[in-house]
């Protein structure tokens, strides 16, 4: 840090908590940046891989997006930017060859051990953002496994470009996060270390921060080591965090993710349903031909649900909006057993309405087959399907407490006690007795 300048240490911390401002775009900010970039191209390009991409198929790169993903990345460096690109065409000319040096790479251009790494989850595009709106990308060092380490670049270079095609994620950035404590500890120790971090820095993802948890203290001293030599404009990026679960997940939390975004079981195993679900729904959206046909923008249907969605249908993850729901659904529910129709009816709007305001949608989730193999999709709700799904939520809620106050007046009946003296909830002016009761009528 003492390398940098007083400004140059404040635009890095401004980067990794994610509070520094964007640069607005300008069709004619773009246009000089690539011209500067064309520029700079022209003269490193002899001899390399992107000379023989040029020479292959120009209107791939020179195609606006492809350059636009360099110029973000490197915060408008034209420089940079050309620099960046002759180091990722030579790449993926290492990687996947010739004759896919000018496509996007998808999972039909992977090999079966490739496509079992993506899948076996050790590296997961999460569903929700950090608080400052940008995608975390986790790893679980104990999950890693593969055949040969090629498998492995091979499988982190799609999900890395994956996220890379975001526009939104080129101009705010990506925060990774390498969780390796208890049962996800690092096994593999190390191994391609070297290696993947070429691939990593060939693609053009602007790394805000790196968070790397761990509760081995001698992995913890060795990394520290490893920072102390690191460059220090890189270092500035780099957070360490050494303790327990809570520790580590409390330490995250200060940096904008929370732990109930980490895919986590209670006892801290890792969950991989979301994942899975995202790799079924890039298999089942990609084309004969390799090219994607669905969107998240699709009317219909979506590959992937977000945080504050609210979700329909089996083994599903119940936090996010389905959490919203819950309480929406808690706190009216009294009101909506007392209500005629037309009130009940109002409350229902008023769900709808509180949940899409907060940016939720209703999704419920479907099974598609294609080549005799089935994949998770999801698709939106019609508009009276949830209505009827919330009005089931009220109705659902109701039936425990039903269920109880029966079981209490059939109790209170035996006794020979009055089975109106039995009440499920208590009113808030009513004084209770025993453990822990706190009410408006106790003070009182």
């Amino acid at each position: 840090m003492t390398a940098l300048s007083v400004q140059e240490r404040q635009v890095e911390q401004e980067d990794l908590h994610g509070v520094r401002p964007q640069l607005s775009e300008d069709t004619e900010m773009i246009q000089r940046l690539v011209d500067e970039l064309d520029m700079h191209l022209n003269r490193l390009k002899s001899g390399t891989a992107y000379e023989e991409a040029e020479a292959t198929d120009s209107a791939y790169t020179k195609g606006m997006d492809f350059r636009l993903m360099f110029l973000r990345c490197n915060r408008y460096d034209p420089q940079a930017s050309a620099a960046h690109i002759i180091k990722f065409m030579d790449v993926k000319l290492k990687l996947f060859g010739k004759t896919k040096l000018v496509q996007d790479i998808t999972l039909r251009d992977l090999g079966e051990d490739d496509r079992e790494v993506v899948r076996n989850g050790h590296l997961q595009v999460l569903r929700a953002c950090d608080r400052s709106g940008r995608r975390i990308i986790l790893e679980y060092p104990a999950l890693r496994s593969f055949k040969t380490l090629t498998n492995e670049l091979r499988a982190r270079f799609y999900i890395w470009m994956e996220v890379a095609k975001s526009p939104e994620a080129q101009r705010k950035g990506v925060v990774m996060v390498t969780y390796g404590v208890g049962t996800l500890r690092e096994r593999l120790r190390g191994i391609g270390f070297v290696e993947i971090s070429k691939v990593a820095l060939s693609v053009p993802l602007h790394v805000a921060g790196i968070h790397l948890a761990t509760d081995d203290l001698r992995h913890y001293v060795l990394l520290k080591g490893a920072l102390a030599i690191t460059p220090a404009k890189l270092r500035t990026r780099f957070k360490l965090h050494h303790g327990s679960h809570m520790e580590c997940q409390y330490r995250l939390t200060t940096y904008g993710i929370p732990r109930e975004i980490l895919p986590l079981t209670e006892g801290d195993e890792a969950i991989l349903e979301y994942h899975l679900s995202w790799y079924n729904s890039r298999l089942l959206g990609e084309g004969s031909d390799g090219y994607v046909r669905w969107a998240d923008s699709s009317i219909d249907q979506i590959n992937e649900p977000r945080l504050l969605d609210v979700l329909f249908g089996k083994r599903i993850n119940r936090d996010g909006g389905n959490r919203t729901l819950r309480s929406h659904i808690q706190a009216l529910s009294m009101e909506y057993e007392c209500a005629d129709k037309t009130r009940k009816l109002e409350m229902v709007e008023q769900v709808i309405n509180d949940i899409q305001s907060s940016g939720g949608r209703f999704l419920v989730q479907e099974d598609v087959i294609r080549d005799d193999t089935t994949f998770t999709t999801w698709r939106f709700l019609r508009l009276d399907e949830v209505r009827g799904r919330i009005h089931q939520a009220f109705r659902n809620h109701r039936r425990p407490r039903v269920a109880l106050h029966e079981q209490l007046a059939t109790i209170a009946a035996t006794k020979g006690t009055p089975s109106a003296s039995v009440f499920v909830e208590p009113g808030p002016n009513d004084v209770l007795f025993g453990r822990k009761r706190s009410n408006t009528g106790n003070k009182r």
